[in-house]
């Protein structure tokens, strides 16, 4: 058997069409057997759903670039540097109404330096404690909800400004599950791209660079130094009476600005000198995490066995910390946040 066959596909109003015409040729006998050649022809159409258009962004989805419109409000004319600190907000468990009064009080003062005290992602699925059904996917919302937050810094401020973004012990959680399944894939970078850093690491996650963020890592020993008088860390002292800050003013020698235990004080020493004294401050930060025992993990966190949330308030404050310094000295103000708003040195910005 001869067989000839022609086989067209197009795309047609959004179908895939194939037609297939073809000829045969088909052999014969009789009832004498005798052979006799006949020709066969087909023609058929078949119709099906047309597959995507194959383009390169199938394969390689870019990242949107981040949209930032700049202020147009100048910064205050005044001695010395205005630094204004956030406790550990814990994206994405944040507290939607205390980081946008905390906001308000970063556009209303204008600081030379804005620093995130650590603790910035709670990255819960990777505790060591406890990991909940009902924290999963959590991880992928605090990066989007954060790198949202920085954009908005940027454009509130201005790219003049100082952006300090410190690690916690919480930040630090994705690294050490890394480490624990393959350490070497914390360095793995894009190709060609040597002064990148892994794209497994939270900077690289956050888009910092992109941003023009500076990270603090490197937890528990980073530090950094604004004056020979006065540092700032992530902090490790906690005391669930709200005695942090007596333990770092009695550990330091020097003024210290940390977060870590989300309570909210200012303990100061007076330490002799030969010939006289001076007076040294521990200030804790507080948090901008939500305070009332409903969705934030932590080991007050309990459920019943319905699953039914047994909320229970912790001995946390939310505030934000505004420091005002220069080589001969360092002045720290305290703006609470409370159910009224934030009181910004005397003046309640309501919610």
């Amino acid at each position: 058997m001869a067989k000839h066959e022609v086989i067209t596909e197009f795309i047609e109003d959004g179908q895939r069409v194939s037609e297939i015409v073809g000829e045969w040729e088909a052999v014969t006998k009789d009832a004498e057997g005798i052979a006799h050649i006949h020709k066969l022809h087909k023609h058929s159409v078949k119709t099906r759903p047309a597959p995507p258009e194959i383009t390169p962004d199938l394969f390689v989805n870019q990242a949107r670039a981040t949209t930032i419109r700049p202020t147009t409000r100048q910064r205050p004319t005044r001695e010395g540097e205005l630094l204004v600190g956030l406790g550990d907000i814990h994206f994405p468990w944040e507290d939607a109404r205390a980081l946008a009064l905390a906001q308000l009080a970063i556009r209303e003062l204008m600081p030379d330096t804005l620093v995130c005290l650590g603790d910035n992602q709670d990255l819960a699925m990777f505790s060591r404690f406890e990991r909940r059904q009902e924290w999963a996917g959590s991880t992928q919302g605090g990066l989007e909800k954060e790198h949202a937050f920085w954009a908005q810094q940027v454009a509130d401020l201005g790219t003049d400004a100082r952006l300090v973004r410190f690690q916690g012990n919480h930040d630090i959680r994705l690294e050490k599950e890394i480490r624990k399944l393959n350490g070497e894939l914390l360095g793995l970078k894009r190709a060609n791209a040597a002064e990148e850093l892994g794209v497994l690491t939270l900077g690289f996650l956050l888009r910092l660079e992109e941003l023009g963020v500076e990270q603090i890592d490197g937890y528990p020993n980073a530090e950094l130094w604004l004056t020979d008088d006065f540092k700032i860390m992530h902090g490790r002292a906690t005391s669930p009476t709200g005695k942090a800050a007596y333990i770092n003013v009695n550990k330091e020698d020097v003024n210290t600005l940390s977060g870590h235990d989300h309570s909210m004080n200012i303990s100061r020493r007076t330490i002799p000198t030969n010939g006289g004294s001076r007076e040294i401050f521990a200030f804790n930060a507080g948090t901008l995490a939500t305070i009332d025992g409903t969705t934030t993990p932590s080991g007050r966190y309990s459920t019943t066995e319905a699953g039914k949330q047994v909320a229970r308030a912790q001995n946390w404050q939310q505030g934000v910390a505004a420091v005002f310094y220069d080589e001969e000295s360092v002045r720290p103000y305290w703006l609470p946040i409370d159910k009224d708003g934030i009181d910004i040195f005397g003046k309640v910005y309501k919610s």
